[in-house]
Formats: C-alpha cells, structure tokens, sequence
C-alpha cells in the first residue's frame, strides 16, 4: 500500500504540511532542538507518536503538527504516545527518528525494535553514501500488549484549519453553526471582541446567509 508523508519537517514550523487522508509517516521537529516521528499506519483511527526521549508528555506545537498533517473533518482526534526504546546519547534523537521512520516504511513496528545506538550514525552514513535506505541495526524487542500504548490524549480541533486552542491565540464562536475560530483564520469585525452583543459569523455561515437574502 501507498505511503505518504517523509515531507520537509520545516514545513511543521507554520503548520504548513500537506493533509494526509491514507497512511502516512512523518519526521517532526518539536521543541526547538528535537526530532520525533509520527505516524497513522498502526492507528487509522488517530496518529502515534515516536519519540526516543519521552512517552508521558507532548507539547502544544507538536499537537498542533499533528493536527496540521490530517486535518481531520472530525470534531476530535486520537494521538497514542508509544512505548519505543529511548536513546543514551543526548544527541541522537534524529538518528532514532529516522530509524522509527524507516521501521514504518518497511511495515513494521518501533515499539518491537531495541535499535543498537552505538551503530546508528554509521549505518546513516553507510545508507546516505549509497543513496538507499536500509533496516537500522537492532535487536528483537518484546511488549506485552497492554504496554505498547503508553499514553492516549484525545485532541478537540476547531476553526477551518482543522487545529486546537492554544493558549496564545485568541478565538471566537460563529452565532450561527457554534464553532470556534482563530483570530487569523477568518476575517473577523473587531465589534466581535467587545462583548456576547455582536452577532459574528463565520465566513461559511456569512456567504450562506447573504444567498438566503
């Protein structure tokens, strides 16, 4: 089957990826000096996390990338953190990344891999000469079920960008289909912002009423 994503991490910075509606996997740069994978392949009903350094906590960007890549017509998604074997080294996250990567493009799972850090850089090296990617060197890794999935967190998404609420962003609610907008996605009469006695509408619902007109 088809596999989508492997797109420049750079576009995650404005949310800019391209939306995923099949399996995809996707290199993330989170955080400001950190690399993670993320992926739909094993989870069509949300998107799971690969990250070499934690499996309890994600942040509000990485959340926000997450959501950028699927754009879920939905009113929630699903985001699992996955128990996958961490790094020693502080500096070998990009390393880790891309072996989950490419673990996901072979159909198979991290979770089940115990990758040999101290081969890692040299078999990057090695497939970067030859212009291929290969397996990244590991070891069989066993899980019981009920300890692949570390962590669930349900995303409520919003506005026509199909993103969250965050803290730093201010949003509004269309009077007439209830939905809450960001402050740059619609064109909004700054009225809006003085109190519940202005009635705004979104762009969708606005075009929809000047027809009934």
């Amino acid at each position: 089957f088809a596999i989508g994503g492997l797109e420049d991490p750079a576009y995650g910075k404005e949310y800019n990826f391209s939306t995923q509606r099949g399996r995809f996997v996707q290199i993330l740069h989170v955080n400001g000096n950190h690399w993670i994978t993320v992926s739909n392949i094993n989870c069509r009903s949300g998107v799971q996390v690969f990250d070499s350094i934690s499996d309890e906590n994600i942040s509000d960007n990485t959340i926000c990338q997450i959501c950028s890549i699927v754009r879920t017509p939905r009113r929630s998604i699903k985001i699992e953190l996955i128990n996958v074997c961490k790094q020693s080294r502080i500096k070998d996250c990009g390393l880790y990344a891309m072996a989950y990567a490419t673990t996901l493009y072979d159909c198979e799972m991290p979770h089940t891999k115990d990758y040999i850090q101290s081969e890692l850089r040299n078999h990057l090296y090695n497939c970067l000469q030859r212009s291929t990617a290969l397996p990244f060197p590991s070891v069989h890794r066993h899980l019981e079920p009920g300890q692949v999935v570390k962590k669930e967190i349900p995303v409520i998404v919003h506005c026509s960008c199909r993103l969250p609420e965050t803290p730093t962003i201010r949003m509004i609610e269309c009077t007439n289909c209830d939905v809450w907008f960001h402050e740059m996605c619609e064109v909004i009469n700054p009225k809006a912002w003085d109190g519940e006695s202005y009635a705004w509408l979104c762009s969708k619902c606005y075009r929809k009423r000047k027809e009934q007109l």
